[in-house]
């Protein structure tokens, strides 16, 4: 019996009538390689490449297709383009998507690229018209955190983790908050019940660094991030993950290591981390880093990209 792959139709010409049964066998296949992707579990280059190849043959028949501007806006940001996700997701939303995944996709882009003014009427919408879903209170969360409203966003993640307790959003978010708030005996067995899980979940083992460095860690900290970094495949997924970038910043902050967190941060803009009401004022963070002329430097240039973006 031969076995016939979707893959073999995405290079060949669709007759008209044949359109709505390929864009349906697109969206799904869109829909399983994103998951595997935004859930940490297939961050492999194949997987990325076939998400991508779907969502563009998608486009090819019908350029209104959200699901396929979403996946795109979901790639760019986890490949380290904000900028080109944020106007992906953008499209995505005045498609009039109503996936709480892309949403919360968008508020990422959003957030990183300090354009919460445009995200928030979207959050209020969506906790309004689905407030039983996980999602919704997490995107609240991610509107409150990058509004430096970090009691506000811990309590919203809350209701999250209330409602679905493995959710690799709701893990992710509530480990952070809690870490940030003070919260690290909360933290540490959020992390620990995930790790005892999933032992090799690369979310998992990352948040449970971060919590290290809040707890004063210095060398379980720095040891993670080096493994981290001497394989390729983490590496490249660590340093195109802009939030996962700044949190890095914010750890090394914490630490005391100011060159390593400056390195980390110019790096985050570099990728299109320019939320300079954020990043200059509000992430309480990086306070220790503010006298420094470098940190100077680096936020007269995100302030100056960030307007420019605004225009």
């Amino acid at each position: 019996m031969v076995q016939v792959r979707f893959d073999d139709f995405l290079d060949h010409d669709i007759l008209s009538t044949q359109v709505g049964v390929y864009m349906a066998i697109f969206n799904d296949e869109i829909q399983v390689h994103t998951a595997q992707l935004y859930g940490g579990f297939r961050i492999d280059e194949e997987t990325q490449t076939a998400a991508e190849r779907y969502a563009k043959r998608a486009l090819a028949l019908d350029p209104a297709v959200a699901p396929a501007h979403a996946a795109l806006g979901g790639l760019a940001f986890m490949t380290g383009h904000p900028k080109s996700a944020y106007v992906h997701l953008q499209q995505a939303v005045s498609l009039g998507t109503d996936d709480p995944n892309d949403l919360s996709m968008y508020l990422m882009a959003a957030g990183m690229l300090g354009q919460t003014s445009t995200s928030r009427p979207l959050v209020e919408r969506l906790i309004q018209t689905d407030p039983l879903n996980s999602v919704a209170h997490v995107c609240c969360s991610l509107q409150d955190y990058f509004e430096g409203r970090y009691e506000a966003a811990l309590s919203s993640v809350r209701v999250a983790l209330r409602l679905d307790p493995v959710s690799v959003y709701n893990r992710c978010m509530g480990v952070y908050l809690m870490a940030v708030n003070g919260r690290l005996d909360e933290a540490r067995v959020l992390v620990d019940d995930w790790l005892t899980d999933t032992p090799d979940h690369l979310f998992a083992r990352d948040m449970c660094s971060f919590v290290y460095a809040f707890e004063g860690r210095r060398a379980e900290y720095s040891s993670y991030v080096a493994g981290l970094l001497a394989d390729e495949q983490l590496r490249s997924a660590a340093r195109s993950d802009a939030l996962g970038v700044l949190w890095k910043a914010e750890a090394f902050a914490v630490l005391g290591e100011t060159g390593e967190a400056l390195e980390w941060l110019e790096h985050g803009v570099e990728l299109g981390l320019i939320n300079y009401p954020f990043l200059a004022e509000k992430d309480r963070f990086l306070d220790g880093l503010r006298g420094d002329p470098r940190f100077q430097r680096l936020m007269e240039r995100v302030k100056k990209e960030w307007e420019e973006f605004e225009v």
